[in-house]
């Protein structure tokens, strides 16, 4: 992409980034509500749109990158409120999984319509990933469970305990753990334990007051 995108939670805009001038070219305005409903997260999905998940106990925007406005989907959740949510798109954009603290949406890009996943049993979720075309999600909760879940966002496996962050080669057929000092990889759906990379540190110290420690990213 030629653009980037900003959620700038203290100032109540998303600031669009011109790459190859390196330099602010605009802002796109996010309207509060009330006080510090801010943007906090945010996501681009194909077709010229994305999502805005404003600050916690906030709301579900949806972004238009044409004329670079937002509007609230009320038809998201609970009347369109957000509530410690995650947005992860998958590689090719064409869907964006939204954790909302217990619930677990599925954003499609080109209908612009939001799926809730007939599970209602995963806590608040912490870390999750998407592989290439959104075929296969991970979630895991705070509570240290990790679900493997599907394009219709039907659970199909799990995995043990991890420790921090997750990641998904683009098949979505490998899964990565952080896990104290190592990353395990999982074979999916077995759920087979492949390998195991070691760390010189410790990856991460994960409880319910440090979601986050040991993310990871794969090229």
């Amino acid at each position: 992409g030629t653009r980037l995108y900003v959620a700038n939670r203290g100032g109540s805009n998303v600031s669009v980034v011109d790459l190859g001038r390196e330099k602010e070219v605009s802002r796109i305005i996010v309207r509060e509500q009330r006080m510090n409903d801010r943007p906090q997260d945010i996501a681009l999905s194909v077709g010229g749109y994305g999502l805005i998940a404003t600050t916690p106990n906030g709301r579900m925007m949806e972004l238009s990158l044409a004329d670079e406005t937002s509007v609230w989907r009320r038809d998201f959740g609970f009347f369109g409120y957000a509530t410690s949510t995650y947005l992860t798109a998958s590689g090719d954009r064409s869907v964006i999984v939204i954790s909302d603290s217990a619930d677990i949406y599925r954003y499609d890009g080109v209908a612009r319509t939001f799926t809730l996943s007939p599970e209602h049993e995963y806590q608040t979720a912490w870390a999750q990933a998407v592989n290439r075309d959104g075929s296969v999600i991970l979630i895991g909760t705070h509570q240290s469970q990790m679900y493997v879940l599907d394009k219709n966002l039907e659970a199909i496996g799990t995995l043990p305990s991890y420790a921090g962050g997750v990641a998904l080669n683009t098949r979505g057929d490998l899964a990565y753990l952080a896990v104290d000092d190592r990353v395990e990889v999982y074979l999916l759906p077995e759920s087979q334990l492949m390998g195991t990379l070691m760390l010189p540190d410790q990856l991460s110290r994960f409880s319910e007051y440090s979601p986050g420690v040991g993310s990871m990213s794969l090229s």
